[in-house]
């Protein structure tokens, strides 16, 4: 259990005790705001002093620094690449800033990067050890490993200049002198060969240095680049991610939703949306970068906290000014405490929502937003700014969510008014967050609590926590994950057999975000659209169905009918989302996967009997390319739509091959978005 759940448990049971739980209960469902709700249940926990206890020990810390580089170091010799990866990476959010520990722990995450064929990541992480302390008598193998890396990419005089430097510290090594020499006979017998064979390929197209393969798989490492789909349609004029293929419509038994304005295709790409904000999963936190949710090998430390790490500078100083300045003390505690994505994501929205810890500003702003419209069709228009659009960057898309307050039980609104209790806490004890919002500040931003200024202090923090209980009810209902796919690729590929092994696709959860045009979209057990996270957490939504002009845009909230069966599909979503699903595959009871029918074929065009035969054998072939890793570029794609479409217009569902179809198209599209290729040894 965690610490939450037993505070939780221990008020409840000191209110059974005093025969107060009935009446309390009675009680907090009178209240009619999250504010009024947060401060009843802080009073709550105050008065039975059950508020978290609190205690700053997230230092950096040599010692902790050595011990994760250790444990690398052991990985490491026993290939196991990416999890000493993780382990240098741990070393170097810990170390000192200016510490000889930081300057080791890039060295020897260097050398992984090596192993591993990523020689621009390794050069990266050795200039890094150069400029730290890293200690004179070592130098000579990062200057050797970076020449290696140099020359592996083509560019041979750096290389060679590489290779000298080398040669000119080796004396200053602790080597014994028969080693030193064979160090310097096996460098010099290189260099000779370089002089004789090698010239400086630094301006040669990178084309040409290595032979090309289709196989976007053969290379462990291959990831996405920082290219992104467009969309299929023009954009459109009131949702900016969308495309004019969309609409935002409303009505009173669907809310808010979107619908198709014109016939759509299989592979049409309908929105790319950048997030409101989003938040690492814990799990994550050593191969991803804490603000942009990127895949990065080359990960640079907080300057402060031992948690979290980011790609570039850049990242760190974007991420600190807008939510990290507060979430660095308080991380460690967060994460005990029992927060999952959705309260880490609830906490992030309010960060960036009180731009530079600014309440006063946002509470007039929320005043402002909440006044009813007046230019009709309010509920359609909730969220949509002064301009008439629906901007995913705008925090009135954030507010206007369902939270479906009315639907929830009075437990579950207590539970979540006590665990926004806890932590507010945690940001009231170990930052100036809610100090830094009081109207009169010293010069020194020295803020005592008086007896004059504590109803500032405390309506502050009930303000605070009611926003917080807000997106504690909304993003449960509408926060989706950011992932990856995590390709592993058989033995066989690296052996240069020709053997049918498969190659194994696993998609990794790596955060959540706040997608404001994707919380419209309603769900279904079969849905018309699949979403694919992008250069870190940019979202990309494609159709994966025909959808007719008029059609509503359905995708999946998790329960599919392929995976699930009726009964935990229709549970799982009214317990989360509070609706009972009426989908086709739900209202026809269609089969799990395995039960899917593959024989007796049922043609709803009787006429496309011997097109469809014709193309169902074409695409047993694709789907064995799929398999073994060989997309062969958009070829294989396109075919994979083409066959999708001609089974839905003459075949009747479901049937087998239509959904083996579909998740070849989604493996597809998941190797143009955030992927990694790993041996399958690892």
């Amino acid at each position: 259990m965690d610490p939450f759940s037993k505070i939780f448990e221990r008020l409840t049971d000191k209110l059974k005790k005093e025969f107060l739980l009935e009446d309390t209960s009675h009680y907090f469902a009178t209240l009619k705001s999250d504010c009024e709700r947060f401060k009843f249940c802080l009073t709550l926990l105050e008065n039975a002093k059950l508020l978290p206890p609190l205690q700053v020990n997230d230092k950096k810390n040599c010692f902790q620094s050595q011990k994760y580089r250790n444990e690398g170091n052991c990985l490491f010799l026993k290939k196991n690449d990416i999890t000493a990866l993780e382990c240098y990476s741990m070393s170097i959010a810990f170390a000192p800033t200016y510490s000889e520990e930081l300057a080791l722990a890039y060295a020897n995450r260097s050398a992984v990067s090596f192993s591993l064929n990523q020689f621009e990541d390794s050069i990266v992480d050795i200039d890094r050890a150069l400029s730290k302390n890293y200690p004179d008598h070592l130098k000579y193998k990062l200057y050797e490993r970076k020449g290696k890396c140099l020359l592996n990419l083509g560019r041979v005089k750096c290389a060679k200049d590489n290779y000298r430097n080398a040669l000119n510290l080796i004396n200053k090594s602790k080597l014994k002198e028969d080693r030193i020499n064979n160090f310097v006979t096996a460098l010099n017998k290189e260099l000779n060969c370089l002089s004789e064979n090698g010239s400086d390929c630094t301006d040669v197209e990178e084309a040409s240095l290595n032979v090309e393969n289709n196989n976007l798989l053969t290379k462990q490492g291959c990831t996405n680049d920082d290219s992104v789909p467009c969309l299929s349609y023009a954009q459109n004029s009131e949702v900016p991610a969308g495309c004019d293929a969309i609409k935002i419509t409303y009505n009173e038994t669907m809310g808010r939703h979107i619908v198709a304005v014109k016939d759509i295709n299989p592979g049409d790409v309908l929105v790319v949306e950048q997030p409101y904000t989003s938040v690492l999963l814990p799990s994550a936190y050593n191969l991803y970068c804490f603000n942009c949710l990127r895949r990065s090998h080359t990960l640079i430390p907080c300057l402060e906290c031992t948690k979290v790490l980011f790609c570039s500078i850049e990242c760190r100083d974007s991420c600190l000014a807008a939510s990290h300045v507060v979430e660095c003390p308080i991380l460690p505690h967060l994460i005990s405490l029992g927060c999952s994505k959705l309260e880490l994501l609830a906490l992030r929205i309010l960060l960036v929502a009180s731009e530079n810890n600014n309440l006063n500003s946002l509470r007039d702003y929320i005043n402002n937003i909440d006044e009813p419209y007046c230019h009709g069709s309010c509920d359609r228009l909730n969220g949509f700014d002064d301009n008439h659009q629906y901007c995913s960057n705008d925090y009135r898309t954030i507010h206007h969510l369902a939270t479906n307050s009315n639907l929830r039980t009075i437990a579950d609104l207590f539970r979540r008014s006590c665990f926004a209790c806890c932590i507010v806490h945690c940001v009231d004890q170990l930052t100036d967050y809610f100090k830094s919002n009081f109207n009169n500040i010293t010069d020194n931003n020295d803020v005592n609590i008086t007896s004059d200024n504590f109803k500032e202090y405390f309506e502050n923090k009930c303000f605070a926590g009611g926003l917080l209980l807000r997106y504690l009810q909304s993003m449960p209902c509408n926060a989706h994950e950011v992932s990856e796919m995590c390709v592993f690729k058989p033995r066989s590929v690296d052996k240069g057999s020709n053997t049918d092994d498969n190659f194994i696709y696993d998609n990794k959860e790596i955060g959540g975000a706040a997608y404001p045009v994707l919380s419209l979209i309603n769900h279904s057990c079969d849905p018309n659209v699949v979403r694919h996270s992008h250069n870190g957490d940019t979202v990309v939504l494609t159709a994966i169905q025909q959808i007719a002009k008029g059609e509503q845009i359905l995708d999946n909230y998790g329960y599919h009918h392929a995976v699930h069966d009726l009964h935990t599909r229709q549970n799982h979503l009214f317990s989360q989302y509070h609706f009972l699903c009426n989908c086709i595959a739900c209202v026809e009871d269609w089969p799990r996967y395995h039960l899917l029918p593959d024989k007796n074929i049922i043609y709803i065009l009787p006429h496309m009997q011997k097109e469809v035969e014709l193309s169902s054998k074409e695409f047993r072939t694709l789907l064995k390319k799929v398999l073994s890793g060989d997309f062969s570029g958009d070829s294989v794609l396109k075919k994979l739509l083409k066959h999708l479409s001609l089974l839905q217009i003459a075949v009747k569902r479901p049937w087998k091959e239509y959904s083996e179809c579909q998740e070849a198209i989604k493996q597809a599209l998941s190797m143009q978005a955030n992927h990694y290729v790993q041996n399958s040894h690892e």
